[in-house]
This record gives structure tokens, sequence and C-alpha cells, in this order.
């Protein structure tokens, strides 16, 4: 098992507040004044202008004049880092094949197999964790002449198994074949170093997009580019759903372990959204 490495809003901040050129120190000064306002839409007409003299810059960037005697613009800043996924993560559910005739039954013939699979599992090298993500035992009805009547009894018994990629398809066939397993869904990820270095990545980036927005901003409205007053960041990771296809087959013995493509890697997004202040 590796051991999940966690990325925590302030070392994002530290890398942010590197880039955009300032110290640490400023951003967690608790007398520096909130900015709790921003008015004026970058595009808009200056105070003695026709809308339109200074062009239209599209992106998220606000100016306010009078904000506590300082003006200050708002710009938030993107950056897309690529990450190689080493990483399958599988939901397999073993389901009862028909309906039994108590829950006794049912509940019993999804754990057995579910014992099955886990064991086999643990056995191969790859599985990074194995996870029981729900079980279900409900009885099923059918309405008659106006009435229930029940039929009988189902269950279901989900895992979630995390894997290297070269063994994904053998957990997918070990499911199936002992547990006669349906699997749900197939995410391709990245292991949590890996997922790190991406986010700082993405994260620099962006910062340093949040800063040539800001400068063109100020430089289009003759004035000049002070320091950065607060500093937030964010970023999304989007998992890549694998198409697959198992296949029983006679010649083979059971379900054929299926071969699974990386692709173009997993986008990590990260913005920045800076405070600076205007001279000028």
């Amino acid at each position: 098992m590796s051991r999940t490495v966690l990325l925590t809003a302030t070392a994002l901040s530290v890398v942010a507040a590197l880039v955009l050129g300032m110290a640490i120190a400023p951003l967690l000064n608790v007398g520096e004044q909130p900015l709790t306002t921003l008015t004026g839409a970058v595009g808009g007409a200056l105070p003695g202008e026709e809308l339109g003299t200074r062009g239209t810059v599209h992106s998220p960037a606000y100016v306010e004049w009078g904000f506590g005697n300082r003006s200050v613009i708002s710009v938030v800043g993107e950056g897309v880092a690529t990450v190689e996924p080493d990483r399958v993560r599988i939901s397999i559910a073993i389901e009862t094949a028909e309906l039994a005739k108590s829950p006794e039954e049912a509940y019993s013939y999804v754990v057995t197999r579910a014992k099955k699979v886990i064991e086999a599992l643990k056995s191969l090298e790859g599985v990074v964790s194995i996870t029981t993500s729900g079980v279900t035992l409900a009885p099923r009805y059918r309405w008659k002449e106006g009435s229930q009547q029940l039929l009988g009894y189902y269950a279901s018994y989900a895992l979630t198994v995390v894997t290297d990629i070269d063994t994904a398809g053998k957990a997918v066939a070990t499911a199936v074949d002992l547990g006669n397993a349906t699997v749900k869904g197939m995410y391709l990820e990245a292991s949590p170093d890996r997922l790190k270095k991406a986010k700082l990545e993405a994260l620099e980036a962006a910062a340093v997009n949040a800063r040539e927005k800001a400068e063109t901003v100020a430089k289009a409205l003759g004035m000049a580019l002070g320091r950065p007053i607060s500093v937030s960041v964010g970023y999304a990771v989007t998992p890549i759903p694998v198409r697959y296809t198992t296949v029983k087959t006679v010649e083979y013995g059971g379900s054929q372990p299926l071969p699974v493509e990386t692709g173009e890697g997993i986008k990590v997004r990260a913005t920045v959204t800076v405070v600076f202040e205007l001279v000028g």
C-alpha cells in the first residue's frame, strides 16, 4: 500500500507566492484590510472616457477605484499540467444471478463469492487497495390484481479495487471468473506522488498566467502593477474513464485479461486568483 500525500492549501499558496514574486508573510498579515467588493469589469469605460476606447479584455479581471484609497485589480490565472496515469480504479458488483427465496440465501450467495474474489485479488501483485463500497439486500415485488406479490430477494456486494496499469485486466478477469461479477466502471488515476508534482506544475503556470493578465490590463489602463494583496488557489483533477469489454469464451477458459491504454494522460487544472494593487 502506498501512503497518500496531501497537498495542503498552505503549500499551494507558498508556490503561488513565490511565482508572483512576493513573500508568504504579507498574505498572512491579519492587519491587511480584506477585499470584499470588486466592481467595474475591465473593458468598460474609465472615468471621463467613452465605452470601448481602450478595447475589451476577455478575461476574469476586475478593477475598482477608491478601495481604501487604492486601485486594485483581481485576475484569475489558469494553468494545466498533464500526468501519466499509473493506476486503475475498478468498481465491481457481485449480484445474485436470480432472485433468492429468502434473505439469507441471497446474502449467502453474494458474500460467498465476494470472499473468493477478495482472497484472489489479494494474491495478485500490483493490487494497491480493496474496499467494500456497498452491500444491498432487498425484496422484489410485482403488482398483481391490485396488491404486491413477493417475487424473491436480491443482493449485491460492491467492491472498489485500485491496481497498477498492468494488473487491471487480471483483476477484472478474476472478479468475473470467481464471483460472476459485473464491472460497473473503470477510471485511470495517478498515484499521489505523481499527482502532487502535476498539481504544483499547474499551479505555477496559473500564477504566471495571473501576473501576465494583470500586467496586460494595467498597461492598457496606463498604470503600473503593484504588489499582490491577496492570493487564493484551487485545482481540479478529472479521472479518465476506461471503455472495456469482458469476453467469456470456452477456448480461453474464462475472461480474457483486457488491455488498458492510458491515452494522452490526466489533465490537472489549477486556478490562482490574485488581487494586485494598481499604481499610477
